[in-house]
């Protein structure tokens, strides 16, 4: 499942994430930048430009952070958090992919 799909779904359980999200939202392969490296969006290289430890964004990071935050407290503002950080994600990669 997209993480788009997985915050629309979360929406009506509550607002709390799973353990299985908080798993990929931790795992570079399978968070919000991991996923649109591997739909052919961003390359490996410029994954790092979303990562504070590489002098990046860090909405990785940030990300993560809500999605973990999310899981044990629940509620609208951790889904709504996520979305906006989903979309400042999809935004940064959009710039990186016109500058190419």
């Amino acid at each position: 499942m997209m993480w788009r799909d997985r915050i629309h779904a979360r929406r009506g359980t509550g607002g709390r994430f799973t353990p299985g999200d908080v798993s990929d939202a931790l795992s570079p392969e399978r968070c919000a930048v991991g996923e649109l490296k591997q739909q052919g969006a961003l390359t490996f290289e410029e994954t790092h430009q979303f990562y504070s430890a590489f002098g990046g964004s860090g909405l990785a990071s940030k990300f993560a952070a809500v999605i973990c935050a999310g899981s044990i407290f629940g509620g609208s503002f951790y889904v709504d958090r996520a979305e906006a950080l989903l979309d400042q994600i999809e935004d940064q990669a959009l710039q990186i992919k016109r500058t190419r």
